[in-house]
């Protein structure tokens, strides 16, 4: 492994990129309109590493799969009988 991956993986955003606060909101924004990772503008300033952004996207992707996976079929309603009273 490479010094400047071990550098890359440890260091927080904020000191890595000199993220400020109007930059932690846009990075946080730009995050959940392109890939709908949510990722608080807190969370970043309070020194999130990359290996730490990474794993919370990762986290988020798999939940996201597993809600789709786990929503009712359209197709379940045609099974179902009407009952009219």
């Amino acid at each position: 492994e490479s010094n400047s991956s071990v550098f890359t993986h440890q260091f927080s955003l904020d000191s890595l990129l000199g993220l400020d606060s109007l930059m932690a909101v846009e990075l946080s924004n730009r995050l959940k309109s392109e890939s709908g990772v949510n990722v608080p503008t807190m969370k970043i300033m309070q020194g999130l590493s990359i290996s730490q952004l990474a794993e919370i996207s990762l986290e988020q992707f798999a939940l996201a799969s597993i809600k789709l996976s786990e929503s009712p079929s359209t197709e379940s309603s045609e099974d179902m009988e009407e009952i009219t009273l």
